[in-house]
């Protein structure tokens, strides 16, 4: 039975996309602990289970041992094209996208301090499901791993979070 209304919901042109807004945790390999992320979102129906959504997020870690404090923080704009698969009161969803992260790092030791501003382009994975709360609002959940390619000085971030979509 859910998956005739799982399939007659492709069909249905109900609601076409959402803002989403959420937070989490990022974890950055070779950081020493994770950092909360926040995160916002406006998905929208392109074409049966194809999906588009533009992406902004946010994350600071800083770390001070003695006397050295290093701080990272990423600002990544981003598009990720999504497959979607309502199966009513779930959609779970799946796909892959790229996105500008404007990286921010220091490091400073008794008041001397060094700075770098970088942008990189990072290839995002994610998949997760949203839970229909009420016609105009679910929760979501979402796992999602953003890679830099071969470059070594920017290590891979792991982002496991979740938030409520607003349904237009």
């Amino acid at each position: 039975m859910s998956v005739v209304a799982g399939l007659a919901a492709f069909a249905s042109p109900a609601r076409a996309g959402g803002l989403g807004v959420g937070a989490g945790v990022v974890d950055v390999e070779n950081a020493p602990e994770s950092s909360l992320f926040l995160t916002g979102n406006i998905r929208f129906k392109l074409l049966g289970p194809i999906n588009l959504e533009p992406e902004v997020g946010y994350w600071r870690e800083t770390e001070t041992v003695a006397v050295v404090e290093r701080r990272s923080e990423d600002l990544s704009l981003g598009v990720n094209g999504l497959l979607v698969a309502p199966l009513h009161p779930i959609e779970i969803f799946a796909g892959a996208g790229l996105g500008a992260h404007f990286i921010d790092r220091s490091a400073g030791v008794a008041g001397l301090t060094s700075e770098s501003d970088e942008t990189r382009t990072g290839v995002h994975l994610l998949a997760g499901l949203d839970f229909k709360v009420s016609d105009t609002l679910n929760l979501f959940g979402a796992a999602r791993r953003d890679s830099f390619g071969d470059d070594a000085e920017e290590p891979a971030q792991t982002k496991i979070y979740g938030g409520l979509r607003f349904k237009f």
